[in-house]
Protein backbone atom coordinates (compact mmCIF):
# COMPACT_ATOMS: atom_id res chain seq x y z
CA UNK A 1 0.00 0.00 0.00
CA UNK A 2 3.01 2.60 0.59
CA UNK A 3 4.07 2.63 -2.58
CA UNK A 4 0.12 3.42 -3.56
CA UNK A 5 0.18 6.41 -1.16
CA UNK A 6 3.70 7.45 -2.57
CA UNK A 7 2.19 7.71 -6.16
CA UNK A 8 -0.59 10.32 -4.92
CA UNK A 9 1.20 12.07 -1.85
CA UNK A 10 2.66 14.20 -4.44
CA UNK A 11 -0.56 15.14 -6.68
CA UNK A 12 -3.26 17.10 -5.42
CA UNK A 13 -7.12 16.49 -5.53
CA UNK A 14 -9.02 18.18 -8.15
CA UNK A 15 -12.48 16.36 -8.83
CA UNK A 16 -14.23 13.61 -7.70
CA UNK A 17 -17.44 11.90 -9.08
CA UNK A 18 -19.42 8.73 -9.01
CA UNK A 19 -20.76 9.27 -12.23
CA UNK A 20 -18.59 7.56 -15.40
CA UNK A 21 -19.71 9.84 -17.69
CA UNK A 22 -18.70 12.76 -15.55
CA UNK A 23 -15.51 11.31 -15.20
CA UNK A 24 -14.93 10.91 -18.61
CA UNK A 25 -15.65 14.45 -19.76
CA UNK A 26 -13.87 15.91 -17.13
CA UNK A 27 -10.45 13.58 -18.45
CA UNK A 28 -11.29 14.37 -21.33
CA UNK A 29 -10.64 17.66 -21.27
CA UNK A 30 -7.33 17.68 -19.37
CA UNK A 31 -5.70 15.30 -21.31
CA UNK A 32 -6.85 17.09 -24.48
CA UNK A 33 -5.19 20.69 -22.66
CA UNK A 34 -2.18 17.92 -21.97
CA UNK A 35 -2.77 17.96 -18.83
CA UNK A 36 -1.18 14.83 -17.04
CA UNK A 37 -3.15 13.15 -14.39
CA UNK A 38 -3.58 10.23 -12.24
CA UNK A 39 -7.04 8.25 -11.48
CA UNK A 40 -8.04 6.43 -7.91
CA UNK A 41 -10.73 4.42 -7.93
CA UNK A 42 -11.51 1.76 -5.16
CA UNK A 43 -12.33 -1.65 -5.94
CA UNK A 44 -14.06 -3.76 -2.93
CA UNK A 45 -14.21 -7.52 -4.59
CA UNK A 46 -16.31 -8.40 -1.37
CA UNK A 47 -18.88 -5.78 -0.72
CA UNK A 48 -21.49 -6.46 2.02
CA UNK A 49 -24.65 -8.21 0.97
CA UNK A 50 -28.13 -9.05 2.55
CA UNK A 51 -30.80 -7.65 4.69
CA UNK A 52 -32.58 -7.16 1.09
CA UNK A 53 -29.64 -5.35 -0.40
CA UNK A 54 -27.69 -6.97 -3.63
CA UNK A 55 -24.62 -6.24 -3.95
CA UNK A 56 -25.43 -3.63 -7.00
CA UNK A 57 -27.03 -1.71 -4.51
CA UNK A 58 -24.37 -1.83 -2.05
CA UNK A 59 -21.64 -0.77 -4.74
CA UNK A 60 -20.59 3.33 -4.98
CA UNK A 61 -17.89 3.76 -7.52
CA UNK A 62 -16.37 6.96 -7.33
CA UNK A 63 -13.43 8.82 -9.72
CA UNK A 64 -11.21 10.99 -8.08
CA UNK A 65 -8.41 12.47 -10.61
CA UNK A 66 -5.46 14.13 -9.15
CA UNK A 67 -2.57 16.49 -10.49
CA UNK A 68 0.53 18.08 -9.98
CA UNK A 69 0.64 20.72 -7.53
CA UNK A 70 1.85 23.06 -10.59
CA UNK A 71 -0.93 22.25 -12.94
CA UNK A 72 -3.99 22.53 -10.03
CA UNK A 73 -4.94 26.11 -11.08
CA UNK A 74 -4.66 25.50 -14.91
CA UNK A 75 -6.59 21.85 -14.46
CA UNK A 76 -9.52 23.49 -12.27
CA UNK A 77 -9.99 26.62 -14.71
CA UNK A 78 -9.60 23.84 -17.83
CA UNK A 79 -12.22 21.41 -16.03
CA UNK A 80 -14.95 24.59 -15.11
CA UNK A 81 -14.95 26.18 -18.46
CA UNK A 82 -18.12 26.30 -20.37
CA UNK A 83 -17.99 24.31 -23.31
Amino acid sequence: MSWFKNLFSKRVSIYISTNQDDYFRVANKLQSEGISFHTKTPFNPNPPTGMGYSSRDTQITYYEIYVKPDDEYRAMRVIHEKE
